[in-house]
Parts: structure tokens; sequence; C-alpha cells
């Protein structure tokens, strides 16, 4: 048998041990390296996906919203306008429409107002929140105050000229806020 130098012998242990890590560390750690990128990767798609949802949830919003202040302004528009034109029996079939649907609608615009509160920042959701408060109660009440009062035909025009104008531009307003929350876009003046 022959001796080997001690150089040697130092060198071809070193070499085992240099094959062992490699053979056994490297892949572990190229395993572990390609876990974790995996990992990254998933929680990646799982934020895109929540993005997602959350700009589906904000669009619907949006949509949803739009859709019921306008067809709720409209419905109590059309009372003041039937009335502004002294057409009693349309004043009377749209008096007997809003008084059954306007509750409705404050539900339901009250439900989407609630949702703002979760995809909105705070001021933006205290505005739509004034907005329900300060001018769909406000413009309920006044409606019904004519009502119950038996206004005159100029009240009625007046009322149904001020809401035509103010409440459509606070609309737009609110809408535009949320869109351009949302950065959807809104109308430029």
């Amino acid at each position: 048998m022959t001796n080997l130098s001690p150089d040697f012998s130092e060198q071809l242990i070193l070499l085992i041990l240099t094959a062992a890590i490699t053979g056994f560390f490297v892949p572990l750690i190229l395993k572990w390296r390609d876990e974790r990128k995996l990992r990254g990767q998933k929680a990646y798609e799982a934020q895109l996906a929540r993005q997602g949802k959350i700009i589906e949830s904000q669009v619907a919003l949006l949509e949803n919203l739009a859709k019921q202040l306008w067809e709720f302004q409209l419905l109590a528009l059309t009372v003041s306008y039937y009335k502004s034109n002294e057409d009693d029996e349309k004043y009377r079939n749209a008096l007997q429409e809003y008084d059954a649907k306007a509750w409705s609608y404050f539900g339901s615009i009250r439900i989407e107002l609630s949702k703002a509160q979760r995809l909105t920042n705070a001021d933006t959701y205290q505005m739509l929140h004034d907005f329900y408060r300060d001018w769909l109660i406000e413009m309920d009440a006044n409606l019904m105050a004519l009502v119950k009062n038996n206004a005159s035909v100029d009240e009625w025009r007046k009322y149904h000229s001020d809401f035509q104008t103010t409440i459509g531009e606070k609309t737009d307003a609110i809408l535009n806020r949320l869109s351009e929350e949302f950065h959807l876009g809104s109308v430029k003046k």
C-alpha cells in the first residue's frame, strides 16, 4: 500500500467534503430558493387577484350608486314636473309612484354608502354621507312639505327649477369624486 502525502490527503478530504456539500447543500439551497420564489409569486398573484376584486367592487359601487341616485332623482323630479305643469292626473300618478318607491331607493342608496365606507377614504365617505343626509333626505322632506301644504304652482315651479339645477350638479360632483378616487377617470370641465 502506498503512502499518501499529507497534502494530498487533505486535498482529497476537502474534495470529498466539497462534493458532499455541493451534492447535498447546493440542491437544498436551490430548492429553498425556488420554494421561496414560488411563495413570492403566489403572494404576488394573490395580491393582484385581491386588487382586481377591489377594482371590480369599486366599479360596481360607482355604477350602482349612479344608477340609483339618478333613478331616485328622476322619480322625485317627475312629481314636481307634472305639478309645475298643472297636469293633475300625471302628478297624482307620479306622487303615488314616488311614495311607493322612495323608501326602497333610500334603503338601496344607503346600502351602497355602507359599501363605500369600506372602499373609499374617510373624507369621500363623509361627503357621500353628507350628500345623502343633506340633499336626498332634505329633498324628500321639501317635496313632502309641498304636498302636505298644498303648495301653489309657483312654489312647485321654484322647487322644480332649484332641484333640477342643484341636485344634478351635486350628484355629478359626488360621482366624479368617486371616479377620481378609484382612478376610473372623470368628466373634465
